[in-house]
């Protein structure tokens, strides 16, 4: 199946937003960088009678975002790397589960500013960018994954600082498969929530 290039969605979404705001709304694009660290927590699993129970897994991010800013509130789209880390670690249904699952994030905030710090609310879609998992359980994660973001921010001159907990909207698996003799069905591995914790600079 072939996958859509996130960062070709976030310029589409990017473009659309410009060239969709009134040239009076006084409206200004700027560019920026962040990165940070995250920290992810992952449903158990239930297999029958047998229950997983995963740590909370601790990884990296990195990206760059465009803002769209308005007197009052704005909008900023971002892409990112985003390691999750060895989610499936210790997993008694996969031979090896101590493998990094990585992702491309494109990010969409509505951000309300206020005095001394922004609030921010709104959709990030996950792309899976790579993974080592054996092959019959990386076919049965999902290329796309939609989650939705909230969290507070603060910015001084250039420099700005975020607390982001993003959860799942979508499992990242299939909704049933099979891995080592295992039948995981609709329930059994579901979203995986992060908190992320970053610092950027606005050009």
């Amino acid at each position: 199946m072939e996958r859509p290039l996130p960062g070709v969605t976030a310029l589409a979404i990017l473009v659309t937003l410009v060239g969709g705001t009134p040239s009076n709304a006084a409206a200004q694009v700027g560019f920026g960088i962040r990165g940070g660290v995250n920290f992810t927590s992952f449903d158990d699993v239930r297999l029958g009678s047998v229950s997983e129970t995963f740590d909370n897994r601790t990884g990296f991010h990195f990206g760059a975002f465009a803002d769209l800013a308005l007197p009052v509130v704005g909008v900023r789209v971002g892409v990112n790397f985003l390691r999750m880390g060895a989610l499936f670690e210790g997993a008694s249904f996969l031979g090896n589960g101590d493998f990094d699952v990585d992702y491309v994030t494109v990010p969409v905030d509505l951000r309300l500013r206020l005095p001394l710090l922004y609030l921010f609310v709104g959709p990030e879609f996950y792309y899976l960018l790579s993974t080592d998992a054996e092959p019959d359980f990386e076919d049965d994660l999902k290329a796309v994954v939609a989650n939705a973001g909230v969290g507070v921010g603060v910015q001084v001159g250039p420099l700005l600082g975020e607390i982001r907990y993003t959860f799942g909207l979508s499992g990242i698996t299939d909704e049933q498969f099979t891995a080592g003799g295992f039948s995981v069905t609709t329930g059994d591995v579901r979203q995986a929530n992060t908190l992320r914790v970053s610092a950027g600079f606005l050009f």
